[in-house]
C-alpha cells in the first residue's frame, strides 16, 4: 500500500529519458568547430563505465550503495549531523536510487515532507525491483552534467572530447564533482572550482562495494597524484555563441549533425 501511494500519478517505471529540443552541432564551412545547441544524452551499458569513474561517483554521492536497499539511514544520520555542526545545508543524505527517483520524475520536485516519504518508499521500491547495476547504469546515464549534457557519457564528449574508457583519474574526479552542481563546478567556465572539487571526490571515502573500507579514493588508485592538474579543456564544447580568439566568429555556419528525440 504504501508503494502505491508514493507511486500514485507516476509515469511509467520503463519511461525513458526524453529531451523536448534537439542538438545541433555546428561548424564553420573550412571545418572549424563553432559550438552546441540543445541538450546532448548518450547512454553506455553498465560494463562501459570505467572503475575509476564508479568509484568516483559512488565515493562522493553514496559510498554505501552496494550495501542499502535504497534508502541509507546511516548517511541520513551522518548528514544531518554534519549540517547541524556546519549551521547549514552541506551535505545531503539522498542515495543513488532517491536520485533516480527524482530523475525519473516519480514523486515531483516540491520541497514538502510528502514528497520527501514519497521519495523514499518510492526509492525502497526500486531497490527491491531493480538490481543495484541496473539502477546504477540508469542513474549514470540520466543524471544532468551542465553544458546541455545527460549522462557521464555526453559529458566526456562535451567536457574532454572522448569516450569513457579514455578517461584520466583527474576527468573521471570531475566529472563525480559535477554532479552536486553543475554550474558551479563547470571545467569550462570554472576550471579552478572543478579542480578543487574534483580534489574533494578523491580525497573522500571510498565504500564502493563493502569491501574498500574507508580509504580515500586517491589512495586507491596505484598513480595516485598529490594534486591534480589543470586539464586541457576545448574551449569550443561550450555551449553559447561561438567565438574565435575572443571574437565572434564570421565564418559561415555549418549544422553538420541533429540528434534528440
Amino acid at each position: 500500500m504504501a508503494s502505491l501511494w508514493a507511486l500514485y500519478g507516476a509515469p511509467s517505471a520503463d519511461t525513458p529519458a526524453r529531451f523536448d529540443r534537439h542538438s545541433l552541432l555546428m561548424k564553420a564551412a573550412d571545418g572549424r568547430p563553432l559550438g552546441r545547441a540543445g541538450p546532448l544524452a548518450d547512454a553506455a551499458a553498465r560494463n562501459a563505465f570505467p572503475d575509476l569513474l564508479v568509484k568516483a561517483v559512488l565515493s562522493i554521492e553514496d559510498r554505501r550503495f552496494y550495501q542499502h536497499v535504497g534508502i541509507d539511514p546511516v548517511s541520513m544520520l551522518r548528514a544531518a549531523t554534519v549540517n547541524l555542526d556546519s549551521g547549514g545545508v552541506v551535505q545531503g543524505g539522498s542515495t543513488i536510487t532517491q536520485q533516480l527517483v527524482r530523475l525519473r520524475g516519480l514523486v515531483g520536485r516540491e520541497q514538502s515532507m510528502n514528497r520527501k516519504l514519497r521519495e523514499a518508499f518510492a526509492a525502497l521500491w526500486l531497490g527491491f525491483h531493480m538490481d543495484k547495476d541496473a539502477i546504477l547504469t540508469e542513474y549514470l546515464n540520466r543524471v544532468y552534467l551542465g553544458g546541455g549534457a545527460y549522462g557521464v557519457l555526453a559529458a566526456a564528449r562535451v567536457y574532454f572530447g572522448k569516450g569513457l574508457a579514455a578517461l584520466s583519474l583527474a576527468e573521471a574526479a570531475m566529472l563525480a564533482g559535477l554532479i552536486q552542481a553543475p554550474s558551479a563546478y563547470n571545467p569550462i567556465r570554472n576550471p579552478e572550482a572543478a579542480r578543487q572539487r574534483a580534489e574533494h571526490v578523491l580525497d573522500a571515502p571510498c565504500e564502493d562495494d563493502g569491501r574498500a573500507g574507508k580509504a580515500p579514493m586517491r589512495a586507491e588508485t596505484p598513480d595516485r597524484p598529490e594534486r591534480l592538474p589543470r586539464i586541457d579543456v576545448p574551449e569550443f564544447r561550450a555551449t553559447g555563441p561561438a567565438r574565435d580568439e575572443g571574437r565572434r566568429s564570421r565564418s559561415p555556419l555549418r549544422i553538420v549533425s541533429c540528434s534528440g528525440s
